[in-house]
């Protein structure tokens, strides 16, 4: 009796294996590009004219298309990539993920990655830390 329950659970509601044909890839940031993405003309118009904000601009000039306008899509930009060394939550995220962006863009020196790790180099040799601090940042 102990082993047909198994065979009739089994029966009912069989077990699930997965297969993964594919290897897990790392993921790439491409850290020099602004996030973006494309939407309609009509979601354009809508956006410009109820944004509470002053700096969005309803000039359609302002922005980069594709398409004519019976299917032109709008380039809407969600955030520009850009550093502020006064904001805490980017110097941390910056150190939690040095080792990554240094992996990525020691070899492309004229990227803006490149140039903010540098940056971070030089205020980390300003800042004079004592041994203990160094560590901890190493």
């Amino acid at each position: 009796m102990r082993r047909h329950q198994y065979y009739l659970k089994d029966f009912y509601k069989p077990t699930i294996y997965f297969l993964n044909l594919d290897k897990p890839r790392a993921q790439y940031y491409d850290w020099t590009a602004d996030s973006f993405y494309w939407i309609t003309y009509e979601e354009w118009l809508s956006r410009t004219q109820n944004a509470l904000l002053h700096t969005v601009s309803r000039n359609l000039a302002d922005y980069e298309t594709r398409g004519t306008l019976p299917n032109l899509e709008v380039k809407w930009v969600v955030r520009h990539h850009t550093f502020d060394w006064e904001n805490p939550f980017h110097i941390k995220n910056l150190i939690n993920y040095y080792e990554m962006l240094y992996e990525a863009m020691h070899d492309k020196i004229d990227t803006y990655g490149y140039t903010l790790l540098l940056d971070f180099e030089r205020y980390r040799r300003m800042a004079r830390l004592s041994p203990v601090r160094e560590f901890l940042l190493d």
